[in-house]
């Protein structure tokens, strides 16, 4: 019985030796256990986790971050840079470069090809609209010449002044108490013209409005300026009420049928296709905000990281960051289905600057707290 009992002890204390030995903290693989090896990056410049310098050299969150990671784990990193996160995403899946840097949010449709490290920062997306109030001057003028009501008020201005020369012409006519000077004559029609349009009556007290020609004219007047009044009173209330409609953006649910624009092969892209949003595609942010600001977008959806570094760089752009974070995703690098050995020196890096604090260090330099 002694004995059976000695063997039962021995066989757990063999088991848990074995077990303990298999759990590795993150700094108990050395970098030394790996061999150099030189890697290819691939690397969209979205700042501010990547960004070219003139001396094509990189910098920025994620250059910074891997190179910490590279230096732990026996890498040594060669960068490419692609235009599009599609271009990225297409190099990584023909093997052409092993690691994806950049703004890369992780996902799980779309890059089948892909897969990602250990999350580097946790992230989501935020709206980017125009700075500009929603009743401005220039919202409005901009609301009446897109709905051609500038085009009808110019109209309407010509044959305002056509019709003062022909008041002044038929004045002269048969009104012998009419001025006879032509500079003062066109003066007051243009008056007595405006006063009917805007009020629906004049002051004018000729012996031609005390006929019945008089009568049937002012009676025209009367009709013509009601009919203009009321024009121009609801073309600036309509206006106005879409501008209210369409400048009062502030989160998520503010975005179904509006113009928006995404970055070219993010999340955003499927994220605003499922809700209603008519997306415009751009290959950077630049571009978007170009458009932004110039009215052709209604908002921006990108992750709030780039939209507030963004905002930050570049004060002289009227646009402004409105609503809270929504579809809360994380930030890595994108590694491809091949690189299974970079995957892991990648995500045994990560842990190793978490533990550490190089990874917060390096997050409080790019991102303010």
């Amino acid at each position: 019985m002694r004995a059976r009992y000695w063997i039962l002890l021995s066989v757990v204390c063999i088991v848990a030796v074995v077990l303990n030995s298999s759990v590795l903290r993150a700094d108990d693989v050395l970098p030394n256990e790996w061999t150099h090896k030189k890697v290819k990056a691939g690397v969209y410049a979205d700042a501010p986790f990547a960004i070219p310098d003139p001396e094509m050299e990189w910098k920025g969150y994620s250059v910074d971050l891997l190179a910490k990671i590279a230096s732990r784990v026996n890498l040594e990193v060669e960068y490419v840079r692609y235009e599009t996160l599609p271009e990225l995403y297409a190099a990584i899946g023909r093997g052409d470069v092993e690691i994806g840097v950049g703004n890369i949010l992780v996902t799980s449709r779309g890059v089948e090809s892909l897969e990602f490290t250990q999350p580097i920062m946790d992230g989501g997306f935020r709206i980017m609209v125009s700075g500009e109030r929603a009743h401005s001057l220039g919202r409005l003028w901009r609301g009446l010449v897109k709905g051609g009501h500038i085009q009808l008020l110019g109209l309407g201005a010509f044959l305002a002044v056509v019709a003062s020369l022909g008041v002044l012409l038929f004045l002269r006519l048969f009104d012998p108490q009419f001025t006879r000077h032509w500079r003062d004559g066109w003066a007051e029609s243009f008056y007595h013209v405006m006063s009917v349009i805007m009020t629906g009556k004049t002051s004018y007290a000729g012996n031609l409005g005390k006929g019945w020609l008089g009568k049937v004219i002012a009676a025209l007047w009367l009709c013509f300026g009601v009919a203009t009044v009321a024009y121009v009173t609801s073309s600036v209330a309509s206006v106005m009420t879409a501008n209210t409609l369409t400048g009062d953006i502030s989160g998520p649910g503010d975005l179904p049928g509006r113009t928006v624009g995404v970055i070219e092969g993010s999340p955003a892209v499927r994220y605003m296709s499922n809700h209603g949003a008519v997306s415009v595609l751009y290959k950077n942010l630049d571009d978007a905000v170009v458009d932004l600001v110039s009215h052709k977008l209604d908002a921006i959806v990108s992750d709030s990281s780039s939209l507030e570094y963004y905002d930050l760089l570049h004060p002289e752009m009227n646009v402004i960051e409105v609503g809270a974070l929504f579809e809360r995703r994380h930030f890595a690098f994108a590694v491809g289905t091949r690189s299974a050995e970079i995957r892991q020196r990648l995500n045994i890096g990560v842990l190793l600057v978490r533990e550490s604090g190089v990874l917060d260090h390096i997050q409080s330099q790019w991102f303010a707290r």
